[in-house]
């Protein structure tokens, strides 16, 4: 899937494959998520607003209580993108969010 601006040019912004899932589900609702921003479009919201609409969705799946996001701590605007969404620091480089929005 690609991210569209509709507030630009319309051309693609990112990217998150298998509709936002990094892997299926696990059997205990634990979801995984990845996504991607072209550099040229960060820091204008678009991360935020497309992370929202991809929570929506992996939480609209059957079962699915945890979702999980992984980056590395010295990826600051990334942290700080999934902390203004709810999620939380898991250990050394997970974030997690165990409720829908």
């Amino acid at each position: 899937m690609v991210l569209d601006s509709s507030r630009e040019e319309r051309r693609g912004i990112g990217s998150c494959r298998n509709g936002g899932f990094k892997r299926p589900p696990t059997p205990h609702g634990i979801a995984k998520i990845g996504y991607y921003l072209r550099p040229t479009h960060r820091g204008r919201g678009y991360g935020i607003e497309a992370v929202r609409c991809l929570l929506e969705h992996v939480f609209s799946h059957a079962g699915v209580r945890l979702v999980m996001a992984e980056t590395r701590r010295h990826n600051i605007a990334s942290v700080r993108l999934l902390q203004k969404v709810g999620f939380g620091v898991r250990g050394q480089r997970l974030l997690a969010r165990s409720t829908s929005l």
